[in-house]
């Protein structure tokens, strides 16, 4: 019996380990999670999409996420404000 399932068809490309695996452990669901898209410190593009006007600007994102997150950006300025991570180092305003 196991307390996780297995993992079976791993693409390495998709998921992350949520800690140090051993070799030769057997990679169950409790072991990885999706790939943060979004790292800490790092700089990302920013859009606010209205009815007839859409803005964009770099920010630096204070957390990490995977899509669908909303994580803490700062803006040059200093405000800070909360983002939904829609892609590789983009995110939308919500």
């Amino acid at each position: 019996r196991f307390m996780a399932k297995p993992m079976q068809n791993i693409d390495s490309s998709n998921i992350q380990g949520k800690h140090h695996i051993k070799k030769d452990k057997i990679i169950t669901t409790r072991d990885i999670e999706a790939l943060d898209v979004v790292k800490k410190n790092s700089y990302i593009n920013v859009v606010l999409d209205s009815k007839n006007m859409s803005i964009s600007f770099s920010a630096k994102a204070l957390q990490s996420g995977k899509p669908g997150d909303i994580i803490t950006i700062e803006k040059s300025d200093g405000k800070r404000l909360k983002v939904r991570v829609s892609g590789k180092n983009k995110a939308e305003i919500r």
